[in-house]
Parts: structure tokens; C-alpha cells; sequence
């Protein structure tokens, strides 16, 4: 197996290892890491091929990597079990249904960092560990690859007009690409990983966030705009406003900040003393949602209001996200389950099928369906009209 290039940068390198380690071990890593605790050593990867396969805890899909060593079998049966998979999502998700397992060992040692929804909802991009893109139809057939990558890709994000897809990494950079795998740009600035990539809803800006503990706002042609300072350690995410004018961030140093785009920090809100993995805005924007260390998610006003705690989480919660209608929270924890709850606080459903921690989940922008990424290198997607017949 063929090794990646280290990074030449010795600082940046180590905390790429470090840092790498940490997200594909979970949420007792990143602890670790808090602690001052320390990691060497990293593994290199390989491409894998995938296969989708129904599965029957109330999920639409589930898409599997596939190892090149299993890779002539997995041609000669892909057809065939595809077409029975979609057969029996066709009589309903409960129905009985096979898991495919065309993978060895070493899959378990990859992890799905993101996945996201393309505007028309057609595509499913999500990135991963062995540092490519793909992009997916919604039945789990793999329309492209996206390769360029030096190392694992922490997030990936579709432009507003679903013609540009943009991706942050363990190497530092941002990249932007066609969906048919042209890479347009690469954006180089940031000083450490990049985690959080996402674009304005005009599709003119591009924010990112990092372990140099900055966020930065770009051009789509690569022109850096703005670094916002303030954040004391790694920044894990940052989204815009509805309307573009206000950017939510969430830290290792246990805050949110919302920020103009020029830069001026607005306010700064402070819960618990537990680091925030992700922050979202509700589709009006007057609420925040925010996902903890301590395992809950806390609302927000944006004056710094906290309106309610969320728990029900046994560990880390790794993302949190509001359904298009607003009316809808999907959350996804290292304790391996998806929860979808109420603004008032009341736990809808849980949803169980991932073996490992939820990494990253998205709504479909009719809202009818949840697609979520983990650390059992798998891709499922929910129907969440089931879901809520169920109830």
C-alpha cells in the first residue's frame, strides 16, 4: 500500500497526526487531546470502491466501502444486489433486508466526516478519511470522485446553485469543484487544519474555520476577504445566517461567537465548560443551535438568550442540525444514534443502525429525508415520514 506524502510544514504536520488521530478514534480522543494527551503515528489509506445495500432499522440506504482486494466480487454482485435492495426499499423500510459486508478490517479504520444534501436534492456529497469527495445519487449509486486531497477531508458543502461543491482538509486547504471532479480552485491561507467549510446563501462567500483558531472569509476565485480573531483555541464550525449577515462559531474553548462579516465579534455566548462541535441556525435565523461535549444541545436567541437545554444524548454530540421547515431538530452523538426532537425540547424518535459515533447529518431540502455520515464508514438515509408514522 502505497503511503501519502507527509506534510513538510513539521508543526503543521504533527498536529495533522495528532489531530487525524483524534477524529478517527472519537469523542475519548478528542478528550485526550483537551487533556494535553498525545498520539503518533498515522495510517495511510486506500481508495475504496462502495456498494449500497438496503438496511432494516428505518434506514433508505446504506452505502459501504468496498476494498480493492474484494473488488472483482463486488463487480460481479453489485448489479444484483442492488437492484433487490431497491426492490425491498420500494415495499417499505421496515421490511426484511440484507446488510452488505464487503469490507475487511481495515475499512473500520475510515470515517465518514460529512455528508450533505445538494440544493435540488438529487446528490449526496460526502468526504471521508481516505481523503476524497464522493457524490451519490440518493438510491446509493456512486456518481463520482472526487480526488486531491492530501489527507482526510473534514467537510463538504454544495454552493447555493449546487454547481460548485467546496471541501476542507487535514492539509490545510480548501478546495472548489465542479461536480464532475474539475477542481477550480484550491484556497491556501489557514495555518493548521481546516475543519468547517460552508458556502453564503448568495453563493459569494466561502467561510472556513480552524485549528489556528481563526476563521477566514473568501472569494470563490480564491481572494481571502477577512480573518476574524477571538476564538482562543481550535474552531470546529461556523454557519451563516439565513440572510448572510451574521456568522455563528463554535470552539474548543467552550463558546459561540457571532460576527459581521467584517469582522466585528457581536456577542459571544457561554454555556457549560464543555467545547462546541457545531452550531446551526434555525431557517429565520432566530435561533442558534449548538452541540456540546456534555452530550446536549443547547438553543440560543442570538442576543446570547440560552431558550432551552436538549438532553437525552448518552455522549459527545458531533452535529446538530434544523429540518428545512424549522419546526425539527436532527442530532447526531458518538453514542452511535440520530435523535430528532422538538424545539421545546421533547425527544421525537431515536434512530439506531450505526455501529460507530454520527459524524455529520443533512436534511433534504424538502425535508422528507436525513442523510447521515459515521464512524462506521457508512452512508444512511432515513425516511422521515416513516419515522413519523411510527410515532
Amino acid at each position: 500500500m502505497k503511503q501519502r506524502q507527509r506534510l513538510t510544514n513539521p508543526k503543521a504536520n504533527w498536529r495533522m497526526q495528532f489531530w487525524t488521530i483524534a477524529k478517527v478514534m472519537g469523542s475519548n480522543a478528542i478528550m485526550l487531546a483537551c487533556a494535553g494527551g498525545s498520539a503518533a503515528g498515522f495510517a495511510a489509506w486506500q481508495s475504496p470502491k462502495t456498494q449500497m445495500a438496503a438496511n432494516r432499522d428505518r434506514a433508505v440506504a446504506v452505502v459501504e466501502t468496498v476494498r480493492p482486494e474484494h473488488e472483482h466480487a463486488w463487480k460481479q454482485s453489485a448489479d444484483v444486489k442492488q437492484n433487490w435492495s431497491i426492490a425491498h426499499q420500494k415495499q417499505g423500510v421496515n421490511e426484511e433486508s440484507v446488510q452488505n459486508n464487503w469490507q475487511n478490517s481495515s475499512a473500520d479504520n475510515d470515517t465518514v466526516y460529512s455528508v450533505s444534501f445538494s440544493p435540488d436534492g438529487q446528490t449526496i456529497a460526502s468526504s471521508s478519511g481516505d481523503g476524497n469527495i464522493r457524490l451519490w445519487k440518493p438510491d446509493g449509486t456512486l456518481i463520482n470522485t472526487l480526488r486531491g486531497h492530501e489527507f482526510l477531508v473534514n467537510s463538504v458543502s454544495f454552493s447555493p446553485d449546487g454547481q460548485t461543491i467546496a471541501s476542507s482538509s487535514a492539509d490545510l486547504t480548501i478546495k472548489l469543484w465542479k461536480p464532475d471532479g474539475t477542481l477550480i480552485n484550491t484556497l491556501r491561507g489557514h495555518e493548521d487544519i481546516v475543519h468547517s467549510v460552508s458556502f453564503s446563501p448568495d453563493g459569494q462567500t466561502i467561510v472556513s474555520c480552524s485549528v489556528d483558531n481563526t476563521i477566514k472569509l473568501w472569494k470563490p476565485d480564491g481572494t481571502l476577504l477577512n480573518t476574524l480573531r477571538g476564538h482562543e483555541l481550535t474552531v470546529y464550525d461556523v454557519s451563516f445566517s439565513p440572510d448572510g449577515q451574521i456568522l455563528a462559531s463554535g470552539s474548543l474553548d467552550e463558546t459561540i461567537k457571532l460576527w459581521k462579516l467584517d469582522g466585528t465579534l457581536l456577542n459571544t455566548l457561554r454555556g457549560d465548560d464543555f467545547l462546541v462541535n457545531s452550531v446551526s441556525f434555525s431557517p429565520d435565523g432566530q435561533t442558534i443551535a449548538s452541540s456540546n461535549g456534555d452530550g446536549t444541545i443547547k438553543l440560543w436567541k442570538p442576543d446570547g438568550t440560552l431558550l432551552n437545554t436538549l438532553k437525552g444524548d448518552t455522549s459527545f454530540v458531533k452535529t446538530v442540525s434544523f429540518s428545512p421547515d424549522g419546526k425539527t431538530i436532527a442530532s447526531g452523538s458518538g453514542d452511535d444514534t440520530i435523535k430528532l426532537w422538538k424545539l421545546d425540547g421533547t425527544l421525537l424518535k431515536t434512530l439506531t443502525g450505526h455501529t460507530r459515533s454520527v459524524e455529520s447529518i443533512s436534511f433534504s431540502p424538502d425535508g422528507q429525508t436525513l442523510v447521515s455520515g459515521g464512524g462506521d464508514n457508512t452512508i444512511r438515509l432515513w425516511n422521515l415520514n416513516e419515522v413519523a408514522s411510527q410515532n
